[in-house]
Formats: C-alpha cells, sequence, structure tokens
C-alpha cells in the first residue's frame, strides 16, 4: 500500500534550531525504521534564519546524510507563503504534506496519511490531526480553541470549514485548480485565505484524527502576545484584501468563547490585536499618502 505512492514532506523553517531538529528526529526514525526511503522526500526550505540557525541546520543534515532530505536556503527573508510554495515547487510526490517545525510526527504518521488519501481518492485537501506537546497553561489555552473549531467527538474522519497550515496535506491534483497555493502577499494568516479561496472554487476540506502530529506551542506569555501581534498583521492584509465587513460576519461563525478559559489572557490578547490592527491600518494609510 504505501510503495505506490510518493510522499513529499515541506518543512518550513525559520530559526527555530531545536524544534526543527526534533521534528527531523520523528520522521528520520519513522522512515528508516519502516523502509521508506525510496518513496518518501523531506524538503527543509529554510526562511534565511540567523548564521548561527544556519550553520546549526547544516550540521545536522551533514550528520544525518539521508538521500531522502533535500534542503534550500533563500537568500532573503520570504515569509511563510513563499516559503511553502516554493518547497511545493521543488517537490515530486502525489501527496504533499506540509509541517510546521514546532512539531513533532507520530510514529505511524505517513502509513496514516497514505492510507487516508487512498480511501478517500475524492479528497484533495486533508488536515491532520494537531496534539499538545505539553500540558501546561499555554498549551491548553491555545488548544482550548483549536478544538473547538477543528475536533468533532464519536468520528475520526470528518469535513471541517477551517484550515490548519501546521499539518495539512494534498493531491498534487489540487494544483491543476489553484496554483500558487498560498498567496504570498500575506505575512500571515495565510491558511485562513487558502480555504477561502478552496470554499470559493467548491472543494471541500476534510479532517483525518488518525494523522497526529504535537504541536510544541509558544511557552510564554510574550511568546503568546508575538504571536497574537502577528497574526493580526495578515488579518489587516486579509481583510483589506477581501474586504472588512465580509472577514467580520464570515469569522462570526467560527468564533469561539475563549474567555471561558482565562478571562485576563483574552482581554490582554483582545488588546494587543486591535492596538496592532490599528497600527498596521496607519502605516498603510501613511505609505499611501507618501505616493501622492
Amino acid at each position: 500500500m504505501i510503495k505506490t505512492m510518493k510522499v513529499s514532506i515541506i518543512i518550513p523553517t525559520y530559526n527555530r534550531f531545536n524544534k526543527l531538529t526534533n521534528l527531523l528526529d520523528s520522521l528520520i526514525l519513522q522512515i528508516r525504521e519502516q523502509k521508506l526511503e525510496k518513496y518518501i522526500e523531506v524538503l527543509i526550505v529554510d526562511d534565511h534564519s540567523n548564521r548561527v540557525a544556519a550553520e546549526q541546520t547544516g550540521h545536522l543534515l551533514n550528520r544525518n546524510n539521508h538521500p531522502f532530505l533535500r534542503f534550500f536556503s533563500l537568500d532573503r527573508n520570504r515569509g511563510p507563503s513563499f516559503v511553502r510554495n516554493y518547497g511545493l515547487s521543488q517537490s515530486v510526490g502525489d501527496i504533499i504534506t506540509f509541517l510546521d517545525d514546532d512539531c513533532i510526527v507520530e510514529q505511524n504518521y505517513i502509513p496514516e496519511t497514505i492510507r487516508v488519501h487512498k480511501e478517500h481518492p475524492e479528497v484533495l485537501v486533508l488536515n491532520g490531526n494537531l496534539k499538545k506537546l505539553r500540558d501546561d497553561f499555554y498549551s491548553n489555552f491555545w488548544f482550548y480553541n483549536y478544538n473547538a473549531v477543528f475536533n468533532k467527538e464519536g468520528t475520526k474522519f470528518y469535513q471541517v470549514n477551517r484550515l490548519s497550515s501546521g499539518n495539512f496535506s494534498i493531491k498534487r491534483a489540487l494544483l491543476r485548480i489553484i496554483n500558487p497555493l498560498f498567496d504570498e502577499s500575506l505575512p500571515s494568516r495565510e491558511d485562513y485565505d487558502l480555504y477561502l479561496r478552496l470554499r470559493e472554487k467548491g472543494i471541500s476540506l476534510y479532517k483525518s484524527d488518525d494523522i497526529i502530529a504535537y504541536l510544541d506551542c509558544r511557552d510564554s506569555l510574550m511568546g503568546l502576545i508575538k504571536q497574537r501581534m502577528w497574526y493580526s498583521k495578515g488579518e489587516y492584509y486579509i481583510r483589506r484584501k477581501y474586504g472588512e465587513g465580509f472577514i467580520i460576519a464570515e469569522e462570526k461563525e467560527h468564533k469561539v468563547d475563549m474567555r471561558q478559559h482565562s478571562p485576563f489572557l483574552v482581554m490582554l490578547l483582545g488588546f494587543s490585536w486591535h492596538l496592532t490592527m490599528k497600527y498596521w491600518k496607519l502605516r498603510d494609510t501613511i505609505e499611501v499618502r507618501n505616493l501622492f
């Protein structure tokens, strides 16, 4: 079953050498134990990390000189959308999987990905399942929202109205419908944008709870705030692309009341979100005025 399909695994990375190491270890162990070397390629695309991280990554790949590992280093920072599209352009697989570098995969991750795609040839876009790597406050906070949006009790394969770019896969046939896959003008929230474009094309998204990766969430208050502020930049650009009214109305359908988990943190993150949104709008206005 496994040896009839080629799988490309694309991993964008940027200044997270230790986390990338953990992910590669989990993949390499699985590929070697199940003798999948001829049928899997792992494409690591470094988005112009700092010198120390780049050197560490180079040493790591030299130590793990496996033919299925392919490494690409960009000459300048281009953002997650470009990195994923670049990896996709270099891939050859029938199935293309995208994994964020802060994940670790379950030991049967690759066979399960192939099994579900083979059992459901009509599915072009498949969310994998994310679980928390650590059981702490910040992980529980992040997964409270994820579980409410993505998970359904009592079933392991189902349709969802969202896309999580940290762990999902596509069939190559999708590229005949949407190409490039990600909008490179967006600094973040590119997975939400892709979901909207897929929906516009009438392409349904599914999720399999058997394709498991463990996410190493932000582990500090400052890390969570920085992540939220970065998401807000992508949110501003998405609202500019589709219209603010459309996005606000669409997101209300999926809104999760996070105040049940931590009212104070929700208030703090909400304040950071709105303040940063105003900043991006003001900066955009100033740049437009400077054109005239």
